[in-house]
This record gives structure tokens, C-alpha cells and sequence, in this order.
């Protein structure tokens, strides 16, 4: 022991000697460390340690990757199946995780497991499982085909007839493609970009092109400025679009309320981007001083030579359980706390509702959005999920040949793509055209407020945002929610009136919400 100065604590302390030959070292050498002995149980403590700190004088070293946390923000749980180090934002006065998952116990030396973490935002459970149906099993030997499609109608029956009672998703099932039933005997796949030829020539990429336009021209840019097309639905557009925005800003954070759809994670996950989940509003938009002050702090953190790391902000243009529209032009102007920023409006549900709405909410290019998303089965319809990708075509590669093969430019994700999805889409907006989609979208708010209505004569005390299609009220019993195929989170369930849902539909349920 030194004479003066801090003692080292008692687990530091030489041990007591010990019978047998007393062991030399060189002179200068230091001991080994088994020299030091520890107590039984006792874990060799880390640079983390306050006890070595102490010993050092020296302050407790941070974790790798440790970030200070963000006054303000709710903290996301961790991924499942994700390491204990997995490093997020955390509200002030909350301690950081010991990185050890098997911290051993000061005063007896066991060891105990740190408890399970759950989630208190929403209580996850185990899904329902879909059984599966021997009949359907693909056997070795050539099924009678008759008895398939027999099936198969029969099918395709069940769920027509309960069409009109499916309230609580987005998906508008008033449409009606059976004299389109010969384009299921040919294949068109749309390899590559919808602007380029390929070698095989099975496309429709010309119906594609005029889908991307009418949208574009929906979405308040000009087609030459924008490049696009038609993609499996809203999640890969989330995924587009941010991959492109990782291109312009690979040290950015994506940052994204907390009633962002969950695919929004998942492709945050895949590019290897970090999720910021912020706040929302009463209304169900995002907080715009959260993403001032979470923008503030990641640049003190990575002031990046000066410019700051950036933002990427994922509006959401119709929220899921609410129907808000996230203010595009707001979210950019505090982002810009972070350096330069890049917005993409997940403009899934809401996208030509808000185009059309009397409240003209500021969701499109022109009020800052650098990429949109819009779904092709939800408000529009279509008989498979589809939907469309935007986005400014100088963020955009110039296109070039990706292989001698197919002969094609290709910037899309995918390399074969579905010409018929295209078909679909082109058929449903060319009945249309732009009057006729305002006038659909101005006939479902009639009825969403009509629904408001009537809900709260039928006493469940209904909720919507301006200029929402959702509809939300107290949760009823289990058999109406069954019946109905509401939507439900917590006490809250919702109805979206999309445009199979009519006047009549909504009398029939507010009658099975009075039945005791």
C-alpha cells in the first residue's frame, strides 16, 4: 500500500501470502495479472468500472457508439432478437444499460440476468395462425382442374360477398376488372426502367409511363422533373425513397413519428439507416419542435466539417390508426437544424385524398417533398397490391445499360416488375381522370363526416382529423369487430371510408353498435 493518496479498493488489494515457493520477476517487469487474486465471484472489473475510475482518477469511459440522450424523445425498444448494446436515444434521468447482460451482484458474487424488456407501448402478442388445409397440399401426381377452379370461384365469391362489411383498411374494393380477365393469359414483365426498351419486349411500360405522369401531375410537379414507377406498394417506395436519400446523405438519421407505418423500421433496418422515432401531436402528426431539437442535437454531436450530417424525414401523408397529414413544409423548415435535408412523404393512404382536400394540406413536391410514395390498391383500387414511387430526377442516377442480357436501363429495385399491375392502374385511372378521382375523393369525406355522425348518435364518441378519410371511436364488443373487420389499437377502433363504404354500410353498423 501506498502511504498516502487513494488506496485501491479491497477487490485490488495483494492477496495474503500464501505457503510455497515465492515466485521472482524481473526487475522493471510487471507481475502477471493472476498476482492480483480476486474474490470468489468476483467479475475483473472493466475500464467502465467506477471502481477503477476511482483507482485512476479517471472518468468512466462511454460505451462504443453511446449517443447523450435527447430531452424530448421516446426512446424506440430494442429490435427483437437485437444485442443489450443496442444504442438509442433515452430520455433524460434514465440510466444507460450495463453492457454486460450478466452483471454479477456486488455483495453475494452471484450473477443475475438483467429482466426481459417489454414494450409499454403496445402489448405484442403472438398472431393468429392461418392453418394449413391438406386439400391444397401440391402432390406428386396432376390435380383435376375442374375441382380447382371450381374452388377457386368459390373463393373468389366468399370474399366479394363480404366485401361491403370490411371497414376498418384502406383498401377500396369498389372495382370491377373481369373484362380485363384475357390479360391473364399472356405475361408482361417490365424489366427495368419504364422509359427504357429491353430485349424481351413483353412490357407495357407505355401504360406505365402515362400511370407515372397522372400521378406526378397529382403530386404538383412536372413529368420532366420527375422520375418514377410502378412498384409493389407503399413499402417499397418507403424503400426507394430512402435509398435514394442515403445517397445524397449517407451520415443523416431518418427521423419519423411515432405513427409512421412500422415499414418505415423495417426499411430504415435493411439500408443500415438509424431511426430517430419522435413524438406526435394530439392530432396524430408529427411533432415539429421534437425534430427541431432532435435535428439540434445530432449535429452538436456530428457537426460533420461544419455542414452538419443532414436529415432525412419521412412525412407521412395519412396516418394508420388516425388518417393525419404530417405539414411536408413545416418538417423540412426544422429539420434544417441538421444540415441539408430530404423529405419523403409516405403518401401510401393519404396522397390523393390530400391532393383533393378543401383543406389542401402541403404533402407534394411543391411544398418540399423530395420523393412520394402512393399505394395503387388503397384509395384508387385495384385487384393487387401496387402502387407508385416518385421522385426529383436530378436525385436520380442517369440511367445507363445494367446488362447486356436484358438491353435495359435499370435504376428500380427490382428487375422484373409486374406489367400487369401497370394495366390495372391505367385502367382504373383512364374511368376516371382527374375530375372523376376528385369527385370520388370528395364523395368518400362526405361520407367519413356522415360517419362522424352517426357514431355519435350511436354513442362510441367519434374522433377524425380535418379532412380524413379515418374515423376512429371507442372500441365496441369483439363480435362487431369480427363482423366488420374494424381496425383496433388498444380501447380505439376505426373505420375508413374508401369507396365500397357507403351511407347504408355505416346505418348497419351504428344498429350492431346499439345492440347490448
Amino acid at each position: 500500500m501506498r502511504a498516502g493518496g487513494p488506496q485501491p479498493p479491497p477487490c485490488l488489494e495483494p492477496p495474503a501470502a500464501r505457503p510455497g515457493p515465492a515466485r521472482t520477476h524481473r526487475r522493471g517487469a510487471q507481475p502477471p495479472r493472476c498476482a492480483l487474486a480476486r474474490p470468489p465471484g468476483h467479475r475483473r472489473r472493466g475500464p467502465h468500472c467506477p471502481e477503477r475510475s476511482r483507482r485512476t482518477g479517471t472518468q468512466p469511459a462511454r460505451a462504443p457508439g453511446r449517443t447523450r440522450p435527447v430531452p424530448g424523445l421516446t426512446p424506440r425498444p430494442p429490435a427483437p432478437g437485437g444485442p443489450p448494446g443496442d444504442h438509442r436515444p433515452r430520455p433524460l434521468g434514465t440510466k444507460p444499460r450495463h453492457p454486460c447482460p450478466a452483471r454479477r451482484n456486488r455483495r453475494s458474487g452471484t450473477a443475475h440476468r438483467r429482466p426481459p424488456v417489454t414494450d409499454t407501448a403496445t402489448t405484442r402478442t403472438a398472431p393468429d395462425t392461418v392453418p394449413e388445409n391438406p386439400e391444397l397440399l401440391i402432390e406428386d401426381a396432376p390435380a383435376d382442374t375442374a375441382a380447382d377452379t371450381a374452388r377457386l370461384l368459390d373463393l373468389t365469391s366468399a370474399l366479394r360477398s363480404e366485401a361491403p362489411r370490411i371497414l376498418g383498411f384502406p383498401g377500396n374494393l369498389a372495382f370491377d376488372f373481369s373484362d380485363l380477365g384475357p390479360a391473364l393469359a399472356v405475361l408482361t414483365n417490365n424489366v427495368g426502367d419504364p422509359t427504357s426498351g429491353d430485349a424481351s419486349g413483353v412490357h407495357t411500360k407505355a401504360y406505365e409511363q402515362a400511370v407515372v405522369r397522372f400521378l406526378t401531375q397529382t403530386a404538383g410537379a412536372r413529368p420532366d422533373d420527375v422520375y418514377g414507377y410502378v412498384t409493389t406498394g407503399g413499402t417499397e417506395g418507403i424503400l426507394f425513397g430512402l435509398a435514394t436519400a442515403r445517397r445524397y446523405l449517407p451520415h443523416a438519421h431518418v427521423y419519423a413519428s411515432d405513427q409512421a407505418h412500422y415499414s418505415v423500421a423495417k426499411a430504415a433496418g435493411l439500408l443500415g439507416l438509424r431511426l430517430v422515432t419522435l413524438p406526435s401531436n394530439d392530432d396524430g402528426t408529427l411533432d415539429p419542435e421534437s425534430l427541431k431539437l432532435a435535428s439540434f442535437f445530432h449535429r452538436r454531436v456530428n457537426p460533420h466539417r461544419g455542414r452538419g450530417p443532414g436529415a432525412i424525414v419521412v412525412a407521412t401523408i395519412g396516418t394508420t390508426m388516425r388518417g393525419a397529414y404530417d405539414d411536408v413544409t413545416e418538417l423540412r423548415k426544422w429539420a434544417t437544424a441538421a444540415g441539408d435535408v430530404y423529405v419523403h412523404a409516405d403518401a401510401a393512404s393519404g396522397g390523393p385524398i390530400a391532393a383533393h382536400a378543401p383543406s389542401a394540406p402541403r404533402w407534394n413536391f411543391t411544398h418540399g417533398a423530395d420523393s412520394i410514395s402512393i399505394s395503387g390498391h388503397k384509395i384508387i383500387g385495384a385487384p393487387v397490391p401496387c402502387g407508385v414511387v416518385l421522385a426529383r430526377k436530378n436525385l436520380i442516377d442517369e440511367p445507363v445499360i445494367a446488362s447486356e442480357y436484358t438491353k435495359a436501363s435499370a435504376r428500380t429495385l427490382g428487375c422484373s416488375r409486374s406489367g400487369l399491375a401497370a394495366l390495372l392502374l391505367w385502367s382504373a385511372l383512364r374511368r376516371l381522370g382527374h375530375s372523376g378521382l376528385r369527385a370520388h375523393i370528395l364523395r368518400c369525406l362526405e361520407t367519413a363526416q356522415y360517419a362522424v355522425d352517426q357514431l355519435t348518435r350511436a354513442g362510441v364518441r367519434p374522433t377524425r382529423t380535418t379532412d380524413s378519410l379515418t374515423v376512429c371511436f371507442d372500441r365496441p364488443a369483439a363480435w362487431v369487430v369480427r363482423k366488420w373487420h374494424l381496425a383496433c389499437e388498444g380501447s380505439t377502433a376505426h373505420l375508413i371510408t374508401v369507396g365500397h363504404v357507403t351511407r347504408t354500410t355505416i346505418d348497419d353498423l351504428c344498429r350492431d353498435l346499439r345492440t347490448p
